[in-house]
C-alpha cells in the first residue's frame, strides 16, 4: 500500500519524501513558466513529460499536489502570458501526474517490458481524460467564440494547434528518459 501511495518514495524518511516533492513542485514550475514553445500556432511544452515523471516517481497523491502547485505557480512566476490563470488546466496537470501514479503502482504486469504497456496506458487515459475531456471540453465553453460545434473545435484543437502532436513527443521521450531514470539507485525506480 505505501508503494502505491507514494511511488519510489515508499521507504524514504519524510524529509526526503518533502524535498522530492519540493523538487518536483519547481521542475513543473520551471517546465510550465519557461519552456512553452510557440511553433506557429501549435505551443509545445514539455509539460506532459515532467508531470509524468512526477507521477511515477512520487506516487499518485503526491504527484498530484505537486503537478497542481507546479502549474499555477509556474503559471504566475511565468507572467500567464496576459491571460488569466484557468484552474482546469492545473487539474488536467495534476491529473496526468495521478493517473501515471495509479497506473505505474496500480498494475502489475509480470512480463518483460510491462512498463512499456504501462506508460501506453497512463499516456492514453492522461491524453484522453486531461486533453480531451478537461482542457478541450472546457476551453470549448470558455474560449470558442467562433461558434464552432464541439467536434470542430476538438478537431482544431489536437491537430492544428498540435495537441496531439505535443503528446506523443512527451510520450516518447518518457520512453526514452524512463530507462535512465531507472538506472539512478537512490531513486529506487523499478520497471521491467
Amino acid at each position: 500500500m505505501q508503494k502505491f501511495l507514494f511511488g519510489a518514495l515508499a521507504d524514504k524518511k519524510r524529509s526526503a519524501k518533502i524535498a522530492y516533492v519540493a523538487i518536483f513542485v519547481a521542475l513543473n514550475i520551471v517546465v510550465n513558466a519557461v519552456t512553452s514553445i510557440p511553433l506557429g500556432i501549435v505551443q509545445f511544452s514539455f509539460t506532459i513529460l515532467v508531470t509524468s515523471l512526477t507521477g511515477i516517481i512520487l506516487g499518485p497523491f503526491l504527484g498530484f499536489a505537486a503537478g497542481f502547485l507546479g502549474d499555477m505557480l509556474g503559471f504566475f512566476i511565468g507572467g500567464g502570458a496576459g491571460n488569466a490563470y484557468t484552474p482546469f488546466v492545473g487539474l488536467a496537470t495534476a491529473l496526468t501526474a495521478f493517473l501515471f501514479g495509479i497506473v505505474f503502482y496500480g498494475l502489475n504486469f509480470r512480463c518483460k517490458g510491462g512498463w512499456c504497456i504501462k506508460v501506453a496506458i497512463a499516456a492514453v487515459l492522461a491524453f484522453l481524460l486531461g486533453t480531451v475531456a478537461i482542457t478541450t471540453t472546457t476551453g470549448y465553453f470558455l474560449w470558442n467564440k467562433s461558434g464552432l460545434n464541439y467536434w470542430d473545435f476538438l478537431c482544431l484543437r489536437l491537430f492544428v494547434n498540435g495537441q496531439v502532436w505535443n503528446n506523443v513527443i512527451n510520450t516518447a521521450a518518457l520512453y526514452a528518459i524512463l530507462p535512465a531514470l531507472a538506472a539512478i539507485k537512490p531513486l529506487k525506480l523499478q520497471i521491467r
